[in-house]
């Protein structure tokens, strides 16, 4: 996750995007190829409003009272072309948690995101919460945005992914996601044995998270 958002660029092996090898040397240089972590922690300005900070560092250059108009229009275009709904002139630290996520989604997608990755992105959510928010990743998905989702919830992994990573004790274990019989799951979880054999499984034709 930290590769790919560019906080670690020391890394080995090869990065590619559409089939071409990048290099993921700064979180810009991943922001500029199309790829938006967004981690549990949010980087959010609780005292700004959902629209100011769907737009925070790419505001447009005008006056104080026209920039506020701008920021608030820009904003609920992006929401609209990616069909979401939030209350734009509410202050962050004011909305929920699940809010504050779809606030995070909605950011990346106006920087034109084209690989969204998730970590735990359900942790702190309700069950109607998780639920919407699996709505709002399929339809991502449908729209042609690759989707990382980073969960130990394997029934979230189960119910949503079209492929399935395993990556433990510098080994990992890949393929399309299937439903498993419970002690398959463990092992996906905690190293048992097919984690152990460490071998690859083929790698399916479509495209998913994790």
């Amino acid at each position: 996750m930290k590769i790919l958002g560019g906080i670690h660029p020391d890394y080995e092996g090869e990065t590619r995007i559409g089939g071409v090898p990048v290099r993921l040397d700064s979180p810009r240089r991943s922001m500029q190829l199309g790829i938006a972590v967004i981690h549990q922690e949010f980087s959010l300005v609780p005292s700004m409003t959902i629209a100011e900070n769907i737009l925070l560092g790419h505001e447009p250059a005008l006056g104080p009272m026209l920039r506020k108009q701008a920021i608030r229009k820009t904003a609920a275009d992006r929401l609209r072309e990616v069909g979401l709904k939030l209350p734009l002139d509410r202050a962050v630290g004011a909305v929920g948690v699940a809010t504050q996520q779809l606030t995070e989604i909605a950011k990346a997608l106006s920087r034109k995101a084209q690989v969204l990755v998730m970590d735990e992105p359900t942790a702190r959510l309700s069950e109607h919460e998780r639920l919407k928010l699996f709505d709002i990743v399929r339809g991502l998905a449908a729209r042609g945005v690759g989707i990382v989702y980073i969960s130990h919830f394997l029934e979230e992994i189960f119910e949503i992914a079209n492929r399935v990573n395993r990556a433990a004790r510098r080994q990992s274990r890949r393929g399309p996601r299937r439903r498993r019989p419970r002690r398959q799951s463990g092992d996906l979880t905690h190293g048992g044995r097919a984690g152990r054999r460490g071998h690859e499984a083929p790698s399916p034709a479509n495209p998913s998270g994790r």
